[in-house]
């Protein structure tokens, strides 16, 4: 995609007397920035429909794009975003919004100050850890495009016995302490040992939020002993919504019913968008462009079979070669050994640099956000 100049974008905006900048993130920032500098008496709105992301931001409050809309119903918006661009394109025509007054303003000076602000924050060394492990690698869902490649897995569970071990040594390397920590999947509740694998957890962590990340729909098929680990132990549950007909009102409030912490992934007021995540079976890809534009890297932490991965794909690809009977490869570099690893600061240190296996991931030329369906397993949700 071509993509313009500051110039050329200010020249687009000349007719408008009313802007919406769509996206409160590096881009969109930068953008809503660029405007209010340049004509500090032009009615701008930031909008967002991440309700986490509707805060304060320069003395004026993010709102959801709605709301926005309502407030400058002829204003031009712009679209703040490069992978979500067509699903933002598609749902403001759909509101009603005609495509003359639809501005896509990702400019090449707004995507090299993007670099320079990701490059400072992937490669900044986590205070804390952070991770996530996987309980079950499958799912009982299907999503298309799924991040953790669930609907092409076997099914598998962790080992209890080596879940033990590695929390076990997580725990003495961080004095048990995590910013937090996921029970995740695939989906975690599928696991029989789950109840087990969260006392693991808290055994080793007891100054750390734990929470388990569920899709939900076996929550009201738990026991009486589910429910008072997760009371005891601390556990929070999160939610990922998906549009399936399921109650998720109702199901929030059950779960609050039974004393247990409980929020949403993301916004509460939309249903999930999904992505093909950009496998390059080729490996063509430049790691450190793809590091820095990777939102796991340094962030979505995984813990597998005594190692750490600073991003998910490495750890799961196995299920992608497998499936595909494809051969990309994942060598030790691509992971720390906690075993091996000499502290805390060792690993924390490993997890902001890029990795050899970033080469098979292209983060900006084919990421295209989608509307959730079930998978048909076809290559193309993947690549």
């Amino acid at each position: 995609m071509n993509r313009i100049s500051n110039c050329c974008f200010f020249n687009c905006l000349q007719n408008y007397t009313k802007v919406i900048v769509w996206s409160h993130s590096i881009i969109g920032d930068y953008l809503y920035d660029l405007i209010v500098d340049a004509y500090p008496d032009l009615p701008v709105i930031l909008a967002d429909n991440d309700s986490n992301k509707q805060v304060e931001y320069k003395n004026q409050k993010v709102v959801s794009l709605d709301e926005a809309l309502e407030k400058l119903p002829d204003a031009i918006v712009v679209i703040a975003s490069f992978s979500n661009e067509k699903v933002m394109r598609e749902i403001l025509i759909n509101k009603g919004v005609p495509s003359e007054r639809i501005l896509y303003g990702v400019t090449k000076e707004s995507l090299m100050h993007e670099i320079q602000v990701l490059w400072a924050q992937k490669c900044k060394k986590l205070d804390k850890l952070q991770f996530e492990v996987d309980l079950a690698m499958h799912c009982n869902l299907d999503c298309n495009c799924c991040s953790q490649f669930a609907p092409l897995a076997e099914t598998e569970f962790v080992n209890v016995e080596q879940l033990k071990k590695d929390f076990k040594r997580l725990g003495e390397l961080f004095d048990g302490t995590a910013e937090r920590i996921y029970l995740i999947g695939g989906e975690p509740l599928l696991h029989k040992e789950v109840t087990e694998c969260m006392c693991i957890a808290r055994n080793n962590f007891q100054d750390s939020e734990i929470d388990l990340f569920t899709n939900g729909l076996l929550l009201k098929k738990m026991n009486d002993e589910f429910w008072s680990i997760c009371r005891d132990k601390q556990i929070g549950i999160i939610v990922t919504r998906y549009p399936i007909g399921v109650n998720y009102d109702e199901l929030k409030s059950y779960v609050q019913g039974k004393d247990v912490p409980f929020q949403f992934a993301g916004t509460s007021k939309d249903y999930k968008y999904m992505s093909n995540i950009g496998v390059d079976v080729e490996g063509k890809q430049n790691p450190e462009d793809s590091f820095i534009h990777c939102y796991e890297a340094n962030n979505c932490i995984k813990l597998r079979d005594g190692r750490l991965y600073t991003c998910t794909r490495p750890a799961a690809i196995y299920k992608f070669n497998k499936y595909f009977n494809m051969d990309l490869q994942v060598s030790k570099e691509d992971s720390i050994d906690i075993y091996s690893a000499q502290d805390a600061d060792e690993i924390l240190d490993f997890l902001r640099h890029p990795i050899p296996f970033c080469r098979y991931c292209n983060q900006n030329e084919h990421r295209v956000a989608r509307e959730w369906t079930h998978t048909t397993r076809s290559l193309d949700e993947w690549t």
